[in-house]
């Protein structure tokens, strides 16, 4: 029997109608053969939008920081193709080296030790860098 691979993009969707593939009318003449499939879901008004992470703007984009301040929130925001702002994206924050700095649940970042660390933005599959030096009091 033929294996078709159908490869698609399910977006969120309140009533999705139909599904477009293409090629359109896909033919399989030999066992074991494949074909690769995209497909689009859609619904009666025609073409859905897809709001990609095109770009992170990321303010600061670099910290300077003593070992003894207060954190500092990092404000990460998804830009879709257009430029503007997708805020209904998850930012997920991990710093490099947790020994210089650490970042907390509401996205501070806390001096921990002398040295130089990154902290690591990424939304969707979109990654961006925050450079932090922390320095002796």
């Amino acid at each position: 029997m033929p294996r078709l691979v159908l490869l698609a993009l399910v977006l969120a969707c309140a009533r999705p109608d139909h599904i477009e593939i293409d090629p359109r009318a896909p033919r399989l003449s030999r066992k074991g053969e494949s074909v690769h499939l995209h497909a689009k879901l859609m619904d009666r008004a025609g073409p859905l939008e897809v709001d990609l992470v095109e770009a992170l703007q990321i303010d600061p984009g670099t910290l300077e920081l003593a070992q003894s301040a207060e954190p500092v929130k990092i404000k990460v925001v998804a830009l879709g193709l257009d430029g503007h702002p997708l805020r209904d994206r998850k930012v997920h924050l991990v710093p490099a080296d947790p020994r210089v700095a650490r970042v907390d649940p509401e996205g501070r970042v806390w001096p921990v030790a002398p040295g130089d660390a990154v902290v690591r933005a990424n939304i969707d599959d979109k990654e961006g860098e925050v450079a932090v030096h922390v320095r002796a009091h």
